[in-house]
């Protein structure tokens, strides 16, 4: 499936239902990340996640996501 982001809009992803994307994973939270535009970069954004966010096998926080994403 693909997915249109708004570059004005949060993309949220995780279990919840009130997310963008809902995902069906044991290791995901509830609402696990998001993914924002900033400074005309998209970020992936740890939502405080219990188990983390993974861009690339490396943990993050906050991070730039690499141009196509993939």
């Amino acid at each position: 499936k693909t997915y249109v982001l708004d570059p004005k809009l949060p993309f949220n992803i995780g279990v919840h239902d009130d997310n963008d994307l809902q995902i069906d994973d044991p290791f995901a939270s509830s609402f696990h990340c998001r993914v924002i535009l900033k400074d005309g970069r998209w970020h992936l954004i740890d939502l405080g996640s219990t188990n983390g966010t993974e861009v690339n096998g490396l943990k993050v926080r906050d991070a730039e996501l690499p141009v196509p994403a993939n």
